[in-house]
């Protein structure tokens, strides 16, 4: 049995996908005794195609049968996927017992790389729920060496997540996911690089595709995060262009949005709202843009986030000290070749310097390494 459904949820919040549908392919361990279909309430035996808002199809077994067996694979590129999917995910003579059993197994091999000692068993359930949950998103999108972009509306070679809810998981989720799931976290990476790629800006909320959900653009954090951390079997300068863009690019017609969360589509990614005031002032506008001190807070965290990346790649820095010590900081770092110090957030004054940045030193690497040892040389000499 063949089936395919071309809504999705929260449609209304993305751009229109002509090309997004779910395929689905049924394998059944019994014959029909009747099949039929049905469209607002109207019942059609024999019949084996339906399309509309409100359909289904039904199949009906011999008297007697106590027990069936329906295998499921599904896709979201084509039929033919989705019948590569059933045979490499549950095999011909697989059963319902024998699959709970190795999914089972699977998730204890999981889960046993924490042991609780000394815990109660309701403590117990609550850890390992809460574990289980982790491990369930980003979810792995691509099907077996190929996957659906809803960033592009094609099909592509390679590795893909999606289900990304950044708001919420970046601050915990992402680096819990480094220490728990550390072989996926290149792909996520790479996933979300491939979305910049294929529709021009990192989501902050795929589902599965652009929606204006929430605040920020937390992305920023997670690469960043990533990068510093040492996983880098990625597009590294695509990675930080494409955060880098959320930090200095605008959406367009900003300043004739509120962005309120979950508008309906408008036909414009929000990105970074309010970010023309922020670039220009410093902070957000509460009497220009909702949550006003919310994404100045989130911005300034991303934009954090980002040099920490730019710096480890020996981009340009500019810094704005604002007491003595942030001062002598700054001319250390001057000095070691990282960048320039200003008075004011002045972006014009960096743009300036940036043709004469020297992207190779290793002068501010050196310098940033050499901390522990110049800070202990320093204490003895006080002794």
């Amino acid at each position: 049995m063949h089936i395919y459904n071309k809504e999705r949820h929260d449609a209304h919040l993305g751009p229109a996908l002509p090309g997004f549908k779910g395929y689905y392919v049924l394998k059944f361990s019994e014959d029909f005794a009747g099949y039929g279909t049905w469209r607002d309430g109207a019942v059609s035996g024999k019949s084996v195609q339906e399309e509309g808002g409100s359909v289904g199809g039904y199949v009906e077994f011999p008297a007697g049968t106590t027990w069936v067996d329906v295998r499921i694979g599904s896709s979201f590129i084509d039929f033919e996927q989705a019948a590569v999917n059933l045979s490499k995910e549950i095999p011909a003579r697989s059963s319902f017992v024998s699959v709970t059993k190795r999914v089972k197994k699977e998730w204890e091999e999981k889960l046993s790389k924490i042991d609780l000692e000394g815990a109660s068993e309701e403590d117990r359930t609550i850890f390992y729920t809460a574990f289980f949950r982790t491990l369930q998103y980003p979810r792995e999108f691509s099907e077996y060496g190929r996957y659906y972009s809803p960033f592009d509306d094609k099909v592509h070679q390679g590795v893909s997540y999606n289900a990304y809810s950044l708001w919420d998981t970046f601050r915990a989720e992402h680096p819990w996911l480094q220490i728990m799931a550390p072989e996926r976290v290149d792909d996520m990476v790479t996933a979300l690089v491939q979305m910049y790629e294929e529709g021009g800006w990192i989501p902050k909320w795929p589902n599965p595709t652009y929606t204006n959900i929430m605040i920020g653009t937390h992305a920023d954090a997670v690469i960043a995060d990533a990068y510093i951390n040492g996983f880098r079997d990625y597009d590294v300068e695509k990675a930080y262009e494409a955060i880098r863009k959320d930090a200095y690019v605008p959406p367009t017609d900003d300043s004739l949005h509120r962005w309120g969360d979950r508008e309906w589509w408008n036909g414009g990614y929000e990105a970074r709202g309010g970010l023309s005031y922020y670039l220009k002032n410093g902070y957000v506008a509460d009497d220009r843009t909702n949550e006003s001190v919310a994404r100045t807070l989130e911005f300034a965290l991303s934009d954090y986030c980002i040099a920490q990346m730019a710096k480890a790649l020996g981009k340009p820095v500019m810094m704005i000290p604002t007491h003595v010590e942030q001062e002598i900081n700054a001319a250390d770092a001057v000095g070691a070749g990282a960048g320039i110090e200003s008075t004011t957030f002045d972006v014009s004054r960096l743009v300036e310097y940036i043709p004469s940045h020297n992207a190779d030193s290793g002068a501010f690497r050196a310098w940033v390494q050499s901390a522990e040892e110049l800070f202990i040389r320093h204490l003895t000499t006080l002794v």
